[in-house]
């Protein structure tokens, strides 16, 4: 005697069909990774980490101005990740998160090294030619954008760069730098004020 399966294939009475199979890590939202993260699923957090480093060392080159010191952050960051995320309540999206702890490692770095880069020398760098080698990497404004930075005060190069280049709101900049709104709207104002005097020549 069989039993008939709704798909029209038979099945034998009694015989048990295995579970579906759990969907790959790579197909997970990062809440659900988070939580395995947390479990000490190890793969989990590489999955959150893969999905996300290429932003966040895109931030924190923007902040630091260099690659090494970017990658440095980013890999300091990610530990710092992966030993907090018991603090990790999910009160904010875990990007947030995320931004948060770049930032301030970051803010850390700099904070460490001040060196003041004078206006001039923003200004010489501005004149100088562009290679055809930098050209085929990246646009030139760009370029002069990212050499402008370096003349802005650590929290105001904070709050315009996740305003102004990653396109993050008020309130969700606030919560990643621990300032009030109206704190975070004054820097990213004196911001675009100077970063406005600083490109004037090279437009």
């Amino acid at each position: 005697m069989h039993a008939m399966r709704t798909d029209g294939r038979e099945r034998a009475e009694g015989s048990v069909e295995p579970p579906p199979a759990p969907p790959p890590e790579q197909d997970l939202d990062d809440t659900t990774l988070v939580v395995r993260a947390r479990e000490g699923d190890v793969r989990a957090f590489s999955v959150l980490a893969e999905r996300h480093q290429g932003v966040l060392y895109r931030l924190a080159l923007r902040l630091v101005g260099n690659s090494d010191d970017a990658q440095d952050a980013l890999q300091d960051s990610l530990l710092d990740m992966w030993r907090r995320l018991d603090r990790f309540r999910g009160d904010s999206a875990f990007t947030t998160w995320a931004y948060r702890i770049v930032t301030n490692r970051c803010l850390d770095l700099l904070r460490r090294r001040r060196t003041t880069v004078p206006v001039e020398e923003i200004e010489d760098r501005l004149a100088s030619p562009v290679t055809t080698e930098h050209t085929a990497e990246v646009d030139a404004g760009l370029v002069a954008l990212r050499a402008a930075l370096l003349t802005l005060p650590d929290e105001q190069r904070a709050c315009f760069v996740l305003r102004e280049l990653e396109g993050l709101g008020y309130t969700e900049i606030a919560e990643i730098t621990g300032a009030t709104e109206t704190a975070v709207r004054g820097r990213i104002h004196r911001a675009r004020t100077t970063l406005a005097g600083v490109m004037r020549s090279w437009r």
